[in-house]
This record gives structure tokens, C-alpha cells and sequence, in this order.
């Protein structure tokens, strides 16, 4: 799916990362009859895609205010908080993101199961989140003991509090019914501190597990069951 002409609701500054969304707007499902949830809408810059996309959608946010402000979107809102049980929604859905939303809640894995409670067979999920895997990431928690994006001024800023691996994904995904179909990355970035924010590395061979600034991970839902886990 091509981003060219929208390029003026996807504001990174505001709302994500570097090319977050148009990453994440290649590897949507085309548009059907049934609408996309926008979790976490925020000022609604990727809500406001996914309508000019043809996609029927509603935004989910714990701030209305921002949302309607900003005047990106008239998709229909619904209030909630995304640390609580999930609301009933407007319309049946055949997909929903979750961009940078995942490390600011208090139980990642209830609000996955949540989210696939909601998608019918065949839905898909897409959530991005710091990549605490790679090799920034990693030389952060080596020398001050705390993943990339996951610092003390990250937590006081911006409410981060659940670090995500694309490990812990695919087995909270496996719990609740949801498959991951496709793993990238938004922008590759070179992992020393006084560079890392100033250079993006162009090309596809940058958006990996080890330079990938943010991961990008598309779920399908394939079952209702969850797998029976055994605690030790």
C-alpha cells in the first residue's frame, strides 16, 4: 500500500517514530467491510490514513481532547482506558494497530488477548514498539542497565513501563490465539548514542533485529483457544 499523499498526517514528532507509519501502513490488509480500530489514536494522524485509505475506522484513546483538537480525523471515537477491560465498539471490525502504545500498559498480554477477543478468524493486529533488541538497546542495558527507549527520563516523559521482545510477543500471541505473519522494523539506526538519533541508515537491510529502532510486528488470529500453559 502506498503512502505518497498522505505523508501530511504522518507526523512523527507527535505521534511515532521515524517511518513507523508508513511501514506500518505497507503491511495492512486492503480495506474491507468492516472497520479498523486505531488503539491508542492519540492526535489521530494514522486514523486519519486509514480513512483516506478507504478503511471504515474508529479511534480508541483515553484522551479526547487531543483527538478532537487536532481535527486529523472524523473517524468515530470511543473512549478507554487500554489498562482496563476494552469497550464494546460501534461497528464490527476486521483489523486493528496498536502503534507505540503496548510499553505503556500495565499487562501486555490482557490487553493481546483482549484485542483478539475482538478480531474475528482471520483478523490481524498490528503492534509496534522500541526495539529492545537491538544492538542500542543492548549496549544501553550493559552500560546503565536499562533497555533502549525504557530509561528513567523515557518513563518519566512518556509513561514507559512494559518492554516487549519480539520473543515475547510470538509466546504472548501463541496464548491468546494470534500468529505473527510478518516482523520488520521502521529505521535502522547506528548504535552508538552521540550518532543514534542524528543518522537514519537507508535500506531495507537496515530494518533489522539488531538496528531496528522500533519493531513492527503483524499478528493473524487463528484460533479462539489459547494453548494450555503448565507453571513450574
Amino acid at each position: 500500500m502506498h503512502t505518497n499523499g498522505w505523508a501530511h498526517f504522518i507526523d512523527p514528532a507527535r505521534s511515532a517514530g521515524p517511518h513507523t507509519h508508513e511501514v506500518v501502513a505497507s503491511i495492512l490488509d486492503p480495506p474491507r467491510k468492516h472497520a479498523v480500530v486505531d488503539f491508542g489514536a492519540g492526535y489521530g494522524n494514522f486514523t486519519a490514513y486509514l480513512e483516506m485509505a478507504g478503511y471504515p475506522t474508529i479511534a480508541v484513546d483515553i484522551d479526547r481532547g487531543d483527538y478532537q483538537r487536532s481535527g486529523h480525523s472524523s473517524a468515530p471515537f470511543v473512549w478507554a482506558n487500554l489498562d482496563d477491560a476494552l469497550p464494546d465498539l460501534p461497528l464490527p471490525i476486521d483489523g486493528a494497530v496498536g502503534i507505540e502504545v503496548i510499553e505503556h500498559l500495565e499487562n501486555p498480554l490482557r490487553f493481546l488477548r483482549q484485542v483478539a477477543d475482538l478480531l474475528p478468524d482471520g483478523g490481524w493486529f498490528v503492534v509496534t514498539t522500541p526495539n529492545i533488541l537491538s544492538l542500542s538497546s543492548r549496549l544501553e542495558f550493559l552500560v546503565r542497565g536499562k533497555e533502549f527507549g525504557f530509561s528513567d527520563l523515557d518513563y518519566e516523559t512518556n509513561g514507559h513501563i512494559s518492554p516487549v521482545s519480539l520473543t515475547q510477543l510470538r509466546r504472548l500471541g501463541t496464548r491468546v490465539g494470534l500468529r505473527v505473519e510478518v516482523v520488520t522494523y521502521n529505521v535502522g539506526r547506528i548504535p552508538l548514542p552521540k550518532v543514534r538519533r542524528r543518522v537514519e541508515l537507508g535500506g531495507r537491510w537496515s530494518r533489522s533485529e539488531l538496528l531496528g529502532e522500533s519493531l513492527i510486528v503483524k499478528f493473524r488470529k487463528v484460533e479462539d483457544a489459547v494453548r494450555p500453559f503448565t507453571r513450574g
